[in-house]
């Protein structure tokens, strides 16, 4: 029962704060999405009217062809050259974006044995990269326990401080900071998109907006960028699995604190009642001693205790005495006196 009243509890979070960002994304994102519907239309209808060579159903075919591919289409219009979408580079960017589940779709396999090998490839490649990020994760997170271990001062928690600011600092600056202004460079975006892209990728959200495609460099200077930009993703999920490795780390030395200082006080408890139980135990045969002392000092274990004579039919009389040992009480016949 409370195993599911955790579920139900888990479930209930969850769904009330996706429906918090629905309404949070609805309330930011429909009023632009309006606006620009309304400037579209206007725009098509302007061309239509300034072009009357052209019909509503052969600018729907055409939207339907550039919907294809928007950035070849531009290339074609501007009448400039464009790289092969799955040359080398090309390829290599779409395998990456499978096996690390990003998935721009900015580059999809149209064939059906493309789409057939996709599937199959992702099954095998998803894993294996996953456990690689994982060892890689690992080993720097032997570096970080290696750097807490450094000590700057006297007081603990000021070389956790210090220590755990150079981790942060270094990985945002290799995985955000860094790569934001390569972009910025290259690709002539704000910082708020290069940065909000370089999240978006990290977090293998991947929503494709935004994609760095070095159009303006020269083709083997594309090529080392698009190869530094691979490096770059994988360098950044491992960070990512770094920190996820930290958290879990933390909180599984957490509960360990937690067993080894509730351990203790039952341990304690239990050095507790054994001495009690030894106290009780010595006060019960002290006070066993002072009764047998108190009844019969010279004879402590075969008492003689009283003279009974027997009403019946004779006037024989009975010794009863008590063997101290086995308190079983035992009848001795005599004739007159007591032995």
């Amino acid at each position: 029962m409370e195993g599911n009243g955790r579920l139900g509890l888990h479930i209930f979070v969850t769904a009330s704060y996706l429906f918090i960002g629905m309404f949070i994304f609805r309330s930011l994102e429909l009023d632009n999405e309006k606006a620009m519907r309304d400037q579209m239309i206007q725009e098509i209808q302007a061309f239509l009217a300034n072009s009357t060579c052209v019909t509503m159903s052969e600018l729907i075919y055409l939207v339907g062809v550039v919907e294809g591919d928007v950035r070849m289409a531009r290339a074609v219009v501007e009448n400039r050259s464009i790289s092969d979408t799955w040359d080398y580079s090309g390829a290599m960017s779409f395998a990456i974006t499978v096996v690390t589940t990003i998935g721009y779709g900015h580059l999809t396999p149209v064939t059906t044995p493309g789409r057939v090998v996709t599937v199959i490839y992702a099954l095998i490649g998803i894993p294996l990269t996953l456990i690689m990020l994982k060892d890689i994760g690992d080993k720097l997170s032997n570096w970080i326990t290696r750097l807490y271990r450094v000590q700057y001062c006297q007081r603990t928690w000021i070389n956790r401080t210090i220590n755990v600011s150079i981790v942060v600092f270094v990985g945002v600056n290799v995985t955000i900071l860094l790569p934001s202004a390569l972009f910025i460079h290259v690709e002539g975006w704000t910082m708020m998109d290069a940065v909000y892209y370089c999240f978006i990728t990290l977090s293998t959200i991947g929503f494709g907006d935004f994609l760095p495609w070095g159009e303006d460099l020269l083709i083997w200077n594309r090529r080392l960028y698009r190869f530094s930009l691979y490096i770059w993703v994988f360098i950044g999920l491992a960070y990512i699995s770094l920190i996820i490795s930290c958290i879990s780390n933390t909180i599984v030395e957490k509960a360990r604190s937690v067993e080894r200082h509730t351990l203790t006080k039952v341990e304690a408890e239990l050095r507790r009642l054994r001495q009690e139980v030894m106290k009780y135990q010595r006060r019960s045969q002290d006070i066993t001693t002072n009764m047998g002392e108190a009844r019969s000092p010279s004879t402590p274990l075969d008492v003689k205790l009283m003279h009974y004579k027997h009403v019946g039919q004779d006037n024989n009389a009975f010794v009863c005495s008590v063997n101290s040992e086995t308190l079983h009480v035992k009848i001795q016949k005599n004739t007159d006196d007591v032995n």
